[in-house]
């Protein structure tokens, strides 16, 4: 695993009058300090109803433990398909720029997907981190009481003055 430090806490914003959304502070920084510049990498997971969002480092981790495997398979003398392996791995994967302040813009596509419209809500989980629609993820029913409390006040912040949403 990466030695960089972990992706931690929540953070929520909304999008701007150029439709871009903004990376929370500490996010921004894990991920530059992963990816080595300003490219966020996030990550269409079957069945989960959220985006993973990580820095460049996250996915030579992949790449290692995938090769960890195949290394395994091999000494157990069991057959191992690489190709397939990765592709499970990354297909879903889009790397998408932000700019030094953080703001990014999301595919319209994958907003669609995610049922994402005017802002977003990051969790974060070490390795990575979550990128919610607000309203799916309250839906959910997933994270603590707190978590779920603390979605609540930011969309409600939001929906009550939207060009000045805490982040």
């Amino acid at each position: 695993m990466s030695a960089a430090e972990d992706y931690k806490g929540i953070g929520f914003c909304g999008v701007d009058s150029k439709l871009r959304f903004t990376l929370p502070v500490d996010l921004r920084h894990r991920v530059r300090a992963g990816s080595g510049d300003n490219s966020l990498y996030v990550n269409l997971q079957g069945g989960t109803p959220y985006l993973t969002g990580f820095g460049k480092d996250y996915l030579d981790d992949i790449k290692a433990e995938i090769e960890a495997d195949r290394a395994a398979a091999r000494q157990r003398g069991e057959p191992f398909d690489l190709h397939a392996r990765a592709r499970e791995s990354v297909a879903g994967v889009e790397s998408i720029t932000f700019d030094d302040g953080g703001r990014f813009a999301l595919p319209d596509d994958i907003k669609s997907l995610m049922g994402i419209t005017d802002c977003l809500f990051f969790i974060g989980a070490i390795w990575t981190f979550e990128v919610w629609s607000p309203e799916r993820y309250l839906e959910s029913g997933q994270g603590s009481e707190i978590l779920q409390a603390r979605c609540r006040a930011a969309l409600a912040e939001w929906a009550a003055n939207p060009k000045r949403p805490k982040s």
